[in-house]
């Protein structure tokens, strides 16, 4: 990508930070809105690769959870400190899919039996209507009752509370 178009990208996307971080809700719709209004400097083959299609298809009502691990007032100096000298298609993608996630991910209080880095995360195995929990750091995925998951590549959505609910698992 071209110096003064990843320049361009950069601000665009620090001034949508400015006008969009007065609620998670809007946040969320924005930083899609973002992707889309770009959306010729995303490549299928590299949406493909990422979580950033199904977190885009998402419907942030449902999903946003109450405490994200990141607060909306200090977004845009995270954004202002962390600016890279060298920005790409695939540095954006994947500070927009980490904040996107962020948003809608409930985290289990079980740690990783496989790296033990934090919390496996509740994702829903959209064509079994099952829970699963998954290690962000390493990708270790296992059933709810603990087992290893070996039911291969399959469309898995961030659980919600709705979801969660429906199997037992979170009480509000």
């Amino acid at each position: 990508m071209k110096k003064r178009i990843q320049e361009e990208l950069w601000n665009d996307f620090v001034s949508m930070v400015k006008e969009s971080t007065t609620n998670y809700e809007s946040y969320y719709s924005s930083l899609v809105s973002w992707v889309k209004k770009h959306r010729r400097y995303f490549t299928n083959d590299i949406l493909a690769k990422s979580y950033l299609n199904i977190l885009m298809s998402l419907e942030p009502k449902k999903y946003i959870v109450d405490d994200p691990e990141f607060k909306l007032d200090s977004e845009l100096n995270w954004c202002i400190r962390i600016k890279p000298t060298s920005i790409s298609i695939n540095y954006l993608i994947d500070l927009i899919e980490s904040r996107l996630g962020d948003m809608v991910t409930i985290r289990s209080k079980k740690e990783c039996p496989n790296c033990l880095h934090g919390c496996l995360r509740y994702l829903l195995l959209e064509s079994k209507d099952e829970i699963l929990l998954e290690c962000s750091e390493c990708a270790w995925t296992e059933n709810a009752d603990g087992t290893k998951y070996d039911g291969g590549i399959a469309r898995m959505l961030p659980a919600n509370k709705m979801d969660l609910q429906r199997h037992g698992i979170y009480n509000s």
